[in-house]
């Protein structure tokens, strides 16, 4: 199922048992994709200053009022991202508590 960076460090660790090089590809695959979510083009991350670079070559201009504005909502957008990944990890574990 899904989880959050809990359950990918548990994944990773159960995959270590089984050999190096699968751990090291398990390792691999985490950095790419975090890699590529850097890429996503949402204000408040690497891609979303691309996109208003861009943005910036196409149209002569950006308000630096709407960017702002832009960012702030992507980077809220992004916490609650984050905070939901945390909720199924925490309904993850209390799962593996209750039995």
């Amino acid at each position: 199922g899904w989880g959050g960076p809990i359950s990918w460090l548990v994944t990773c660790g159960y995959v270590a048992t089984e050999s190096q090089r699968a751990w090291l590809s398990c390792l691999a695959m985490i950095c790419l994709v975090n890699g590529v979510h850097n890429l996503v083009p949402v204000p408040g991350l690497s891609g979303g200053k691309l996109g208003f670079l861009a943005w910036e070559v196409l149209t002569g201009q950006v308000s630096e009022k709407l960017e702002t504005r832009m960012t702030l909502v992507g980077v809220l957008s992004l916490y609650a991202g984050y905070g939901f990944l945390l909720w199924l990890d925490v309904v993850w574990i209390s799962s593996l508590i209750q039995g």
